[in-house]
């Protein structure tokens, strides 16, 4: 058997925020970082022809958010694989929050 996994809000992956969800947390990280992966890989292209000095640096950053996916992976595999799952109690990431249809959220603007 591999090492103990560490309770929800037990691993420094874990949200420093104790009312939100460790399991949801991981999610959103998980979700964001392939946003972000999916992003640099966009302007790494525009870039590569015309700035290939930018377009390094957009690989470098594409390597992080791949590096923190596959770390924020990890510990979401580790916890539902211990049987861990969401806390209702506590507050999802608000990236993760869904709004209901056909209301606006934040990211509506007038």
């Amino acid at each position: 058997m591999g090492e103990p996994v560490a309770p929800p809000g037990e691993s420094p992956l874990d949200p420093s925020i104790a009312d939100i969800d460790a399991v949801a947390f991981a999610l959103e990280r998980v979700q964001t970082m392939l946003n972000w992966i999916g992003e640099h890989h966009a302007s790494f292209e525009a870039l590569r022809s015309s700035n290939p000095k930018a377009a390094e640096r957009e690989l470098e950053f594409l390597k992080d958010a791949a590096q923190q996916a596959r770390k924020h992976h990890g510990r979401l595999k580790d916890l539902i694989l211990a049987g861990y799952s969401i806390d209702r109690a506590k507050r999802l990431p608000t990236d993760l929050v869904r709004t209901p249809k056909n209301q606006p959220d934040d990211t509506d603007s007038p």
